[in-house]
């Protein structure tokens, strides 16, 4: 069974591998588009993220683009604006977005489990809304056979 840290860590190296195969930071364009993505869930666990959500959801979006990906959005609890400003931008995008609430803060663990109960798909990997691994790499991702 593939845990959290496992697709966790795929998506790192996929990373990895990108700026070292290709000497750049910059994501290579999939030679099938996102299409290898259908069936996909993304979870985004957030907590008080109002200063950095927009970018991250604005490059989800742009990423997911012609694909069928769900994107499940924790809020866990913030007290800033990240509520409003996520479900603004939800708001205004035609996007596979959607939002769940914690009423207050369980933790980021918690948040995950949350997402990853709310997701509808059968592969469901995440994504940290502070940025650390750039979105642009999502349309990178494979599904593996691990049988």
């Amino acid at each position: 069974m593939i845990n959290e840290f496992t697709l966790w860590s795929v998506l790192g190296i996929v990373y990895a591998v990108q700026i070292i195969k290709n000497d750049t930071n910059e994501p290579q364009e999939s030679e099938t588009g996102t299409n290898d993505l259908e069936g996909y869930s993304i979870v985004i666990p957030v907590y008080n993220e109002e200063d950095g959500i927009i970018p991250v959801l604005t490059g989800v979006v742009k990423a997911i683009k012609g694909s069928n990906v769900e994107v499940v959005i924790v809020d866990d609890g913030s007290s800033d604006k990240t509520i409003e400003l996520t479900t603004n931008f939800i708001n205004t995008h035609e996007s596979q977005l959607k939002i769940v609430r914690h009423p207050q803060n369980k933790g980021y663990g918690s948040a995950l489990k949350t997402g990853f109960t709310v997701a509808k798909n059968d592969i469901v990997t995440f994504l940290d809304a502070d940025g650390t691994y750039p979105s642009a790499f999502i349309p990178t991702m494979r599904i593996c056979d691990y049988s």
